[in-house]
């Protein structure tokens, strides 16, 4: 998952899995090149490393020559529900819009195969206007796609991983 802070310094984190590890050093390799191509000076190309948290791996920034790219194509920093991309992301070319997916579908996203009539690749997330915006992207590529919602059955909680390495039973909205 990635975010902007919302503090007076605007920090982006791209938070993976333990098992995420080797993406999470492939993502920071190419943050540090990024940086290193299009900053204006030493503070903005500083190295970055990833960060081992008890639960998680994070690459995180601070460098306004990333932030300020980030948001021109995307707000990250309004809340897991107010994710969404700017209408800058409808103009890129095919090979960007590509990537774009790609990690989006990376991060989020679920291949299953339960059989012969079962087989999807899902992209779970709780902005529903991102989710309506991914499939108007999917559908430049002529993939057509369905949003579900309100897939909880009346369920009003889940467990979920507590922050601390274990488990906790949280509340959850239905879309």
């Amino acid at each position: 998952d990635g975010c902007i802070t919302r503090d007076t310094s605007e920090t982006l984190f791209i938070t993976l899995c333990k098992k995420e590890l080797q993406l999470a050093e492939d993502c920071n390799e190419y943050l540090m090149s990024y940086k290193q191509n299009f900053s204006s000076d030493g503070r903005s190309a500083r190295d970055t490393s990833v960060v081992n948290t008890p639960t998680t791996v994070r690459v995180g920034t601070a460098s306004q020559t990333v932030i300020e790219k980030m948001k021109k194509y995307s707000v990250l920093n309004e809340g897991s529900e107010g994710k969404r991309f700017t209408d800058d992301i409808f103009e890129l070319d095919e090979i960007s819009v590509a990537a774009i997916l790609r990690g989006l579908f990376t991060a989020d996203g679920t291949v299953a195969n339960y059989g012969e009539k079962s087989q999807y690749v899902s992209l779970d997330s709780c902005s529903k206007t991102l989710l309506q915006q991914v499939q108007l992207l999917l559908l430049n590529f002529g993939i057509k796609s369905k949003l579900y919602e309100n897939r909880r059955n009346g369920k009003l909680t889940a467990v979920l991983p507590d922050g601390k390495g274990g488990s906790k039973q949280y509340n959850v909205k239905e879309m």
